[in-house]
């Protein structure tokens, strides 16, 4: 896909394997070999989850997050990322992805085809500069990726991962808000919870919750 040679590794590239190292070492060591290589102009972390302890630790991801835009800054580089999405949405994982993506130039989704797990889609989620169309790939019989000039992109379904809110007036019934407020103030309250999670988990798809079923009760119209 980037033209290099498919026999042999390149000059240019340089590739450092920090499995074994703690967070701490892996971040001093990539920022050594950002330092010391002379004329570097890219540097893939793949992936920054591995620069920290926890990815929903605030300090840390401000910490990681000011380095690499120290690194950019001073060696005048591009910094690539990489960092898993949130199973049932399309927000990168914990603080650290929040931050990354609000100070991103660019923010890609690499996503397999639900139909052919095969293939591989990339597109923007976010892009400051010039935007361009998505694109496909797939692993070749040389473990190499080589792109699918013919692959047909879907629309969006724009309800997945984002259903939202429990919404009374859109998710149940009238007849399911007049049973909520009789059972209400005629039930106990541990009663009422019972008999709404069968109720409303029967006449709609949500899994209902406690929080849920409240919102049956406080958020009725009638």
């Amino acid at each position: 896909m980037a033209g290099l040679p498919t026999d042999s590794n390149h000059e240019n590239l340089e590739f450092l394997v920090l499995r074994k190292y703690t967070p701490e070492e892996r971040i001093a060591i990539v920022r050594e070999a950002i330092y010391r290589t002379e004329n570097v102009g890219l540097v893939v972390i793949d992936g920054i989850r591995d620069m920290v302890y926890d990815i929903n630790s605030s300090s840390e991801s401000t910490k990681v997050i000011s380095l690499l835009m120290t690194w950019t800054g001073e060696r005048n580089i591009h910094i690539h990322t990489i960092l898993h999405q949130n199973k049932g949405d399309e927000h990168a994982r914990g603080h650290i992805g929040t931050e990354l993506s609000n100070k991103a130039e660019t923010v890609l989704q690499v996503e397999k085809d639900e139909k052919n797990p095969g293939v591989s889609t990339v597109k923007t989620a976010h892009i400051r500069a010039v935007d361009f169309e998505p694109f496909a790939f797939r692993i070749n019989g040389e473990a190499l990726p080589e792109l699918l000039e013919d692959y047909q992109f879907k629309d969006k379904d724009e309800t997945k991962g984002n259903r939202g809110k429990f919404d009374p007036y859109r998710d149940i019934t009238e007849q399911q808000h007049r049973i909520a407020l009789e059972a209400a103030f005629t039930l106990k309250d541990d009663t009422v919870t019972r008999n709404l999670k069968g109720l409303c988990g029967k006449h709609t798809p949500l899994s209902v919750s406690n929080s849920v079923t409240t919102d049956c009760v406080t958020s009725s119209p009638y």
